[in-house]
C-alpha cells in the first residue's frame, strides 16, 4: 500500500504538470483546492454510510472542507508570492551583475 502511495505521489503531479503551459497551471492551481474538496466530501460521507454514522462523518467532512479551502489557498497565496519574489530577487541580481 505504502509503495501505491508512494508511486502515485511522484506520477500523478508528472500527468497533471505535463504540457501544460503556464496560465493554465496557474487556473489548475487556484481550482485544486475546491477540486480537492469535490472529491474528499463524497468520500467521507459515503464512508459514513458505510459504516451507518453519516452525521458524524457529516461534521467530518465539513471540517475537512474548511481545512482544505483554508490550507489550500494558504499555499496558493504562498506560492505566488514567491514567484513575484523570484522574479524581482533575479531582476536584482541582473542588475549587480550588469
Amino acid at each position: 500500500m505504502t509503495r501505491t502511495f508512494y508511486r502515485a505521489c511522484i506520477w500523478l503531479p508528472l500527468l497533471v504538470v505535463g504540457g501544460r503551459s503556464e496560465s493554465a497551471m496557474q487556473r489548475l492551481m487556484v481550482r485544486a483546492p475546491l477540486i480537492m474538496v469535490g472529491v474528499f466530501v463524497p468520500a467521507v460521507l459515503l464512508v459514513g454510510l458505510v459504516v451507518g454514522q453519516p452525521v458524524r462523518f457529516l461534521g467530518v467532512a465539513l471540517l475537512g472542507a474548511i481545512t482544505i479551502i483554508v490550507l489550500g489557498y494558504v499555499y496558493v497565496g504562498v506560492v505566488i508570492v514567491l514567484e513575484r519574489g523570484r522574479g524581482a530577487a533575479s531582476d536584482l541580481f541582473r542588475e549587480r551583475r550588469g
